[in-house]
């Protein structure tokens, strides 16, 4: 039974091409390893769609809805996900770098290892979604909603959160890593908990010159010693 479900999923995928893929409805389609790169995506129904291994690099996704889809290791590198539903969808050690997530939804989303490095975050909703171990170095979150997300292992180092909003309730970002270099604007906006950034001091450099006494006897100088015997 196990196996014509499968082989019935695998068909429901396999009735368009990668270029009529563009608004139809794939929801439960096994796509296991698909090469979708640079596909037109958008609009697509991708709902608790099997896309294990996938490569979507450089596809346009925008507004594609892929709701309790299964993206473990998905190529998402450079992918256009403005507007896409990511929520429930498990993104264990996908890749997103460089992509736009520019309003997107990725409500309770599963990104645990993922890699969103150089991503562009602007506005989209995070709410109670699982970074534990994730790497969001060097990405640009602009509005985004963390509400209940998790940081723990999480990779932080770089990363820029400009207004972001209910940051104040998400968990264990003091056990993020990088988390003292992470940038806050406004700094209000960081974590209760969290390790601040590290000051740089002005530290007086001191020569032993300086600071060490003289143990040179005076008299073991001739020129010295002649200079006091002539007072």
């Amino acid at each position: 039974m196990a196996k014509k479900r499968k082989k019935k999923l695998r068909i429901v995928a396999e009735q368009y091409s990668r270029d009529e893929m563009a608004g139809k409805d794939l929801s439960y389609g096994d796509m296991y390893e698909y090469n979708l790169s640079y596909a037109d995506l958008s609009g697509t129904d991708f709902s608790n769609a099997y896309l294990e291994g996938a490569d979507f690099s450089k596809a346009n996704l925008t507004k594609a809805t892929l709701t309790n889809a299964d993206l473990t290791n998905a190529d998402l590198t450079n992918t256009d996900l403005t507007g896409a539903d990511f929520s429930n969808a498990n993104l264990t050690n996908a890749d997103l770098t460089g992509a736009d997530l520019s309003d997107a939804d990725f409500t309770g989303a599963n990104l645990k290892d993922a890699r969103l490095l150089h991503a562009d975050l602007l506005d989209t909703n995070f709410t109670n979604a699982d970074f534990d171990g994730a790497n969001l170095e060097d990405a640009t979150s602009n509005g985004s909603n963390f509400a209940g997300a998790n940081f723990k292992g999480a990779w932080v180092s770089r990363t820029d959160f400009l207004d972001s909003k209910n940051f104040h309730t998400a968990s264990n970002f003091n056990l993020a890593c990088g988390s003292r270099k992470a940038r806050f604007f406004p700094p209000e906006n960081r974590p209760k908990g969290s390790r601040l950034p590290e000051r740089k001091t002005a530290t007086r450099m001191v020569t032993k010159k300086s600071t060490k006494k003289s143990t040179k006897n005076p008299t073991s100088n001739p020129a010295r010693l002649a200079a006091r015997l002539l007072k």
